[in-house]
C-alpha cells in the first residue's frame, strides 16, 4: 500500500474511527484501526464487535494494500504532525512507514486478515433526514437513557418511524424524553427499533449543524447503518421489547401552568443548593389564582444546611398541586428546550409532571415525582 493525502484530512478520519477501537478487551486486534486502500480512497475501519465505523479519506493511491495499526499510537502521532502532505507506505513486517515534511517514522502493524468487520444489513429499510435535525432531537432525548444490564431494552433510544416522522424516545424509568422530527421522505413502512446508547452517542459525534448535510439511516431487524458524508456507522440493535410508554403519559391534567423557562431554571438551581444529598429533591407548589394567574413556589430544605423558597408569577389553572422532583432531572428537561416559556401539566403529587416548550411541537419531557 502506498498512499498520500493532507494531514488534516487523515487526522480527522482517525479521530472518527479511533473512539471505539480498543473498547473490547476480548480480542487484542480490536485495539487496532484497519487501513485499506480501495477505489481511489483510503478507508479507515474500527469495531468492538457490537458497533463498527468506517471513514474514507481522499488522496492519491499509488498501490493498494491493507494493514492494522494500533489506534492510540497512530492517532496521537498524526495529531502532532505539521499540516503538510502525509505519505503512508506498508513495508514488510508488516510495518507502516509515515513521512510528513521532516518527520519520518515506522510503526509496527498487525496482519489484517483476521480483522473482524460487521456484515452489511440485509433487507434494510431506508430513512433520510437532515443531520442538524437528527442531532437536535437526539440531544434532547439521549440524556434520559441509562445503560442497565438488567433492563437492556432501556439501554438505548427507541426509533419509531411512521410516514414522514421519526420519533425518538429514551427513559431510565424515572424520567422520559420524546422528540419527533420530520423525514425528507415518508418511510416505506413503520419501523420500531431500539438503538444502543453507545451507538447513539457515537452517531452524535459525527453529526454537524450544517443545514445541507444529510443522514441516511438503513434499518433491518438486527442492525442499523447510518451514513453521513464519508462516514458509515453500523451497529447491532438492542434485542428486546420497548415498554409502551404512552400508557403512563397522562392525557388530561388537573393542574396546568405556563412558566418562564429561564426564571424557573434559576430558581431550581438556587433551591438545589439546599436539597438533601442523594435525594436531590426540590418541591414545586402550584397555586392557581384569579384570571389564570398564579404562583409557583420552588423550595427545598436540609437540616444540616438550611432552607430556601422562591416564588414565581405564572399562568396557572385548575387545582392547587404540590410535587417533589429530582432537580437534576427537571433541569435536564428545561435545558433541552429553547423557548421562552414552558408548559407543565400534572394530576397530583403522585403522578408524573409533563413539560413541553410553548409554541413548539414535537417535544415532551416527563419526570416522575419523588415518593418519600
Amino acid at each position: 500500500m502506498k498512499f498520500s493525502c493532507i494531514q488534516e484530512n487523515l487526522f480527522k478520519g482517525l479521530q472518527v474511527v479511533s473512539h471505539i477501537a480498543g473498547t473490547s478487551s476480548g480480542l487484542p486486534i480490536l485495539a487496532n484501526i484497519l487501513l485499506k486502500t480501495e477505489d481511489g480512497f483510503l478507508t479507515l475501519c474500527s469495531t468492538n464487535l457490537e458497533m463498527g465505523v468506517k471513514c474514507t479519506v481522499r488522496g492519491k493511491v499509488e498501490t493498494e494494500g491493507v494493514i492494522a495499526i494500533d489506534a492510540r499510537i497512530i492517532t496521537e502521532y498524526l495529531g502532532l504532525l505539521p499540516k503538510d502532505r502525509v505519505e503512508l507506505e506498508v513495508l514488510e513486517g508488516p510495518i507502516l512507514s509515515i513521512s510528513c515534511g521532516t518527520y519520518h517514522t515506522q510503526i509496527k502493524g498487525v496482519v489484517a486478515d483476521e480483522y473482524p468487520i460487521l456484515p452489511p444489513a440485509e433487507k434494510a429499510h431506508s430513512l433520510q433526514c437532515r443531520a442538524k435535525d437528527l442531532k437536535k432531537h437526539l440531544q434532547r432525548v439521549v440524556g434520559a437513557a441509562k445503560y442497565d444490564e438488567t433492563r437492556m431494552e432501556l439501554s438505548g433510544v427507541l426509533f419509531v418511524a411512521h410516514e414522514k416522522t421519526l420519533t425518538l424516545v429514551a427513559t431510565d424509568a424515572y424520567r422520559l424524553a420524546e422528540s419527533t422530527l420530520v423525514l425528507d421522505e415518508a418511510a416505506a413502512q413503520d419501523i420500531r427499533v431500539i438503538v444502543p446508547l453507545k451507538t447513539v452517542q457515537e452517531l452524535l459525534r459525527n453529526l454537524s449543524d450544517d443545514p445541507e448535510m444529510v443522514v441516511q439511516l438503513m434499518i433491518s431487524d438486527t442492525q442499523i447503518t447510518a451514513v453521513v458524508e464519508n462516514i458509515e456507522l453500523v451497529s447491532k440493535l438492542v434485542d428486546g421489547q420497548y415498554p409502551d410508554y404512552t400508557q403512563i403519559i397522562p392525557s388530561s391534567f388537573s393542574t396546568r401552568a405556563v412558566v418562564d423557562r429561564q426564571e424557573w431554571m434559576r430558581a431550581v438551581k438556587a433551591s438545589s443548593i439546599f436539597s438533601k444529598s442523594g435525594l436531590n429533591d426540590v418541591t414545586l407548589d402550584f397555586a392557581p389564582g384569579e384570571s389564570d394567574k398564579g404562583i409557583l413556589t420552588i423550595s427545598s430544605a436540609n437540616t444540616t444546611v438550611g432552607e430556601t423558597a422562591v416564588k414565581l408569577d405564572i399562568q396557572c389553572s385548575g387545582s392547587a398541586m404540590s410535587a417533589s422532583l429530582n432537580y437534576r432531572y427537571l433541569l435536564d428537561g428545561l435545558q433541552n428546550m429553547t423557548t421562552t416559556q414552558v408548559s407543565v401539566g400534572a394530576i397530583d403529587s403522585n403522578s408524573p409532571c409533563i413539560l413541553k416548550p410553548v409554541n413548539e411541537e414535537g417535544y415532551q419531557y416527563m419526570v416522575m415525582p419523588i415518593r418519600e
